[in-house]
């Protein structure tokens, strides 16, 4: 809705009928467990249809990685619930590949969320709740890559 709609009044008078089409059908739980889901959807409309947003949902970044002849690292983790780790690293690869680079490599890292932390789910709400920073393997691939591509 957010990049079919290019008004914005439009497209939150949109979000808010799909919330409650689909509040219409649930019993009184279902409603009560619906009600934050509903709370944080409608205290996000305003960065969801802020013209950064709006930008970073329109973007392709394929006509951009054709173009890089530098070698890359593409890193996903598997738990990732923002960006699907095994699509998104054949996309990269792909359009690498297409610019006729081939100095690069793509890795996911499984049990891993978005910040690279050992997760459970990947969802946001685990990542407060997680003392990993960064996981060692993620760190020990970086360091490895920089030092292979360095060496002389």
């Amino acid at each position: 809705m957010i990049q079919s709609e290019p008004d914005n009044q439009l497209a939150a008078a949109k979000i808010n009928e799909m919330l409650a089409q689909r509040k219409s059908g649930m019993n009184e739980r279902q409603r009560q467990e619906f009600a934050r889901v509903e709370a944080d959807v409608k205290a996000g409309l305003p960065a969801l249809l802020s013209p950064w947003y709006r930008y970073f949902l329109a973007y392709n970044p394929r006509p951009t990685l054709e173009k890089v002849s530098i070698p890359v690292l593409a890193l996903n983790g598997e738990n990732d619930v923002q960006v699907a780790a095994k699509e998104n690293l054949a996309l990269i690869a792909a359009a690498l590949q297409a610019g006729k680079n081939n100095n690069f490599t793509v890795k996911s890292f499984p049990q891993l969320n978005h910040l690279f932390q050992t997760s459970q789910t990947g969802l946001l709400k685990e990542y407060a709740a997680i003392e990993e920073t960064m996981a060692p393997a993620v760190l020990e691939t970086i360091a490895s890559w920089i030092l292979e591509l360095t060496k002389t």
